[in-house]
């Protein structure tokens, strides 16, 4: 008698491919919706084919780096109209502007001098990985404060 596979067992499986594709995609930069019919309906071969493309997040990053060095390297501190988004470079500046009485709950960044922002954040979130330490040295900003400043000057510290 032949070996034979249970029809539930086989539409389970193709369901968690089809969600392991759509994960890896959306870790690519990809819409996940697509990969996620094509690895129910593709198997393997999808996430062989989405194994061969480039990785469009890590890219996107890699732009951003090439950026902000290049930036760095001709000593602009100003935000340029080429920025790929509305965050500004994490520069630590003088900045005579006042802070937020009320800060926001949402929108926060941060990043090391110089480095790649990261966010937006909860402030919740980052008080509690600055009470742990995990942000000495670190730069916030939220839309409304006049520049990066240091987590320890910042309503995050406080």
């Amino acid at each position: 008698m032949p070996y034979s596979i249970n029809p539930t067992f086989a539409v389970v499986l193709q369901l968690l491919i089809g969600l392991l594709v759509a994960y890896l995609a959306h870790q690519r930069g990809r819409n996940p919706i697509p990969w996620f019919v094509g690895g129910v309906f593709g198997g393997v071969i999808a996430l062989a084919i989405l194994v061969f493309l480039p990785d469009l997040e890590r890219g996107r990053l890699w732009r951003r780096l090439e950026w902000m060095e290049s930036n760095a390297a001709k000593g602009e501190s100003q935000k340029d109209s080429d920025q790929p988004d509305d965050v500004p470079e994490p520069i630590l500046e003088e900045s005579t502007t006042p802070v937020v009485s009320q800060p926001a709950a949402h929108g926060w960044y941060l990043a090391r001098p110089g480095g790649n922002p990261e966010g937006p954040f909860a402030l919740d979130t980052l008080r509690k990985r600055f009470q742990g330490g995990e942000l000495m040295g670190f730069l916030v900003w939220q839309e409304g404060l006049g520049g990066w400043m240091p987590a320890e000057a910042s309503p995050i510290g406080n």
